[in-house]
């Protein structure tokens, strides 16, 4: 598989922005760049602090940004947007930022249902093997996809990297009322 061309670096290039501060922005939202291992650390003391239960934190923190990410996204692209075009600008902007690469292509907006991947969460790169453990992924995604639906939207790792995937798989489903 071919890499990202220069065009797609000089694209992202062009949505950085720092501030005499040092503040960095993507497309406008504070950014800040740190390596993959501090979010796989964080997850960890999560877990050995909290045991069992830990798992709602990440995956209710990935819920509440990908919401957010919706309503932006929806908001630059206008409400008429459809859905599935909404989901794709999201999901390039997702590989940008180093999530590595997403197919939606499973995914039925309208119905808020479907299967995505992702082919290097940096999350999978947990050294507790064995387990699905990207909730903040799956939290990303069910909230992404609860605002494009229009409802409100469960998603669970079927499959992890962590685990021996090869790569992460993630269902969704309406939220039963």
């Amino acid at each position: 598989m071919q890499g990202p061309s220069s065009e797609v670096f000089t694209a992202f290039r062009n949505l950085l922005a720092l501030d005499a501060k040092g503040r960095l922005t993507l497309e406008g939202v504070r950014t800040v760049v740190i390596p993959a291992a501090v979010l796989v650390n964080i997850e960890q003391a999560a877990r050995q602090i909290l045991g069992r239960g830990w798992s709602s934190i990440p995956y209710l923190a990935g819920e509440t940004n990908g919401r957010e990410i919706a309503s932006i996204v929806r908001g630059r692209m206008g409400p008429d947007a459809p859905p599935e075009a909404l989901l794709r600008v999201i999901a390039d902007r997702t590989e940008l930022r180093g999530l590595g690469r997403v197919d939606v292509s499973n995914v039925d907006v309208a119905l808020g249902c479907g299967v995505l991947t992702m082919d290097a969460s940096p999350l999978a790169e947990s050294p507790a093997r064995g387990e699905a453990y990207c909730y903040l992924s799956a939290g990303l995604w069910a909230g992404v996809i609860s605002i494009l639906a229009g409802r409100n939207v469960d998603a669970k790792e079927t499959e992890c990297r962590a685990a021996g995937a090869p790569r992460c798989t993630f269902a969704f489903e309406p939220t039963p009322l």
